[in-house]
């Protein structure tokens, strides 16, 4: 089996609690060859963890890009540096992979989506949502038919950030450059479940507040979605709740529903007995995610979560970001 060689840009708190345990299961496929940070003592922090000698560790990002040995690059930045990141390794001929948000403009997220067509590497976004066992397992049931026509959603994403929240005190997340802050921030996840489940959004109207202070941004929200099959859907986000309530997400039917947790999803219909499937842990999702990029880019596999994808949630999002602004609902593009 082929081991792909990568270099992680980026080494905070993302890198060390998510994207390193997953890489960690794939080492017959992962080769972690440099890393790099603009502050150096975090990169050799991050080296030292995972076992890297100091001498690949880096704090200019042309030195990465020089390397030859670098198949693809990782880019754990906040979204407002991926288009310049990832155009320098692209051009570099190094292949990508960036954190969500894709970017903090529709213009520069369509400059990511062309890069393959411009340099002929591969483009992704890391949307571990996509690869959520829960998720998955409602898609297939909906496919099925179970419910019949999908016609209603709603999904309750409502938890505590406290001050001493050390996502939420990120310098780059209390002083958001990326639109809405928290608003695009989380909800880049929850669109992209809804298209995957509902299809396209063609209309957004969101309510939207700042209730805790130490939260950079809107921290708070209320959407309501209309998808283009003719579904209309309801999305509840907080960071600013004092308690963790559980997370749901159910979907109507014309013939049943499906509730669903993070552990479990559940079919219930009329004159039969309720059907339960267990879901794996939240973090195989980005193990699935490695896996999806490692497929595209030896097995030239369509990729499961693609730019264009997150180009279109961050189309719903500045919808929304600016609905919260107007209180007016807006249509998106091309529905």
């Amino acid at each position: 089996m082929r081991t792909l060689r990568i270099a992680i840009v980026g080494t905070g708190i993302a890198a060390r609690e998510l994207h390193w345990p997953a890489l960690r299961q794939l080492k017959h496929r992962y080769r972690v060859v440099a890393v790099c940070n603009r502050t150096l003592p975090k990169a050799v922090a991050f080296a030292d963890l995972i076992g890297l000698d100091r001498g690949h560790v880096y704090s200019d990002y042309a030195q990465v890009l020089a390397r030859p040995d670098v198949d693809a690059v990782v880019l754990i930045v906040p979204p407002q540096f991926n288009r310049e990141l990832a155009e320098a390794a692209a051009r570099a001929g190094k292949h990508v992979i960036a954190e969500k948000p894709i970017a903090n403009s529709l213009a520069d997220a369509q400059a990511i989506v062309d890069i393959p067509t411009r340099y002929g590497v591969q483009a992704l976004i890391a949307e571990n949502y996509r690869y959520h066992d829960f998720l998955l397992k409602t898609k297939k049931l909906l496919a099925d038919g179970a419910i019949g026509d999908l016609f209603l959603l709603h999904w309750q994403v409502v938890s505590s950030s406290g001050a001493d929240n050390k996502y939420a005190n990120t310098a780059w997340r209390q002083t958001p450059e990326h639109p809405g802050g928290f608003l695009s921030d989380v909800n880049v996840h929850t669109v992209d479940g809804l298209r995957l489940l509902a299809g396209e959004i063609s209309r957004v109207h969101c309510l939207a507040r700042h209730v805790r202070p130490w939260l950079g941004g809107l921290d708070t929200a209320i959407f309501s979605f209309t998808f283009q099959s003719g579904a209309i859907g309801s999305l509840v986000f907080a960071l600013s709740a004092a308690t963790n309530p559980p997370m749901q997400l159910t979907l109507y039917g014309a013939s049943g529903a499906i509730e669903a947790t993070w552990s479990q999803v559940t079919l219930r219909r009329p004159n039969h007995k309720d059907v339960v499937q267990g879901a794996l842990a939240k973090l195989d999702s980005y193990v699935k995610e490695y896996e999806d990029f490692y497929d595209a880019l030896v097995h030239g596999a369509q990729p499961k979560m693609t730019a264009q994808d997150a180009l279109r949630e961050l189309a719903v999002i500045l919808a929304a970001v600016q609905s919260a602004h107007s209180g007016q609902a807006v249509e998106l593009p091309g529905a």
